[in-house]
């Protein structure tokens, strides 16, 4: 029921979404972020779970990952972050320029790690 109602509060915008997230129990909210984000990165990889409002989750999504043991994927997440900011999900309309700036620094470093990750 949880996540149910978190995945309908994107359609009401992100801080909508934040505000029903945070009433959410951390742990809870971390798998949550892992979630989208290993959805987002095997579907379209790391600069679409950046470029979408999912973005705004990657803090929760690497203590989601470092919570379950996933350390790989915990890696390549924390060195996007570090290239595109820590909450890049587009809270902003138009293209984020930290991503546009990003792009090809991301794709000579994380991009390349992000091949060795476990199967989607």
């Amino acid at each position: 029921a949880v996540w149910l109602s978190l995945n309908q509060s994107w359609s009401d915008g992100p801080d909508e979404f934040l505000r029903q997230f945070r009433a959410v129990h951390p742990m809870v909210g971390n798998l949550y972020a892992a979630h989208w984000c290993q959805s987002e990165v095997c579907n379209g990889g790391l600069l679409q779970f950046f470029s979408n409002t999912t973005g705004i989750l990657a803090p929760e999504a690497l203590e989601g990952f470092r919570a379950i043991g996933l350390a790989e994927w915990a890696s390549i997440l924390a060195e996007a972050m570090k290239i595109l900011g820590s909450t890049s999900g587009s809270r902003q309309s138009g293209p984020n320029p930290l991503i546009l700036a990003g792009r090809q620094e991301l794709s000579g470093v994380a991009w390349a790690s992000a091949a060795s990750l476990p199967p989607c």
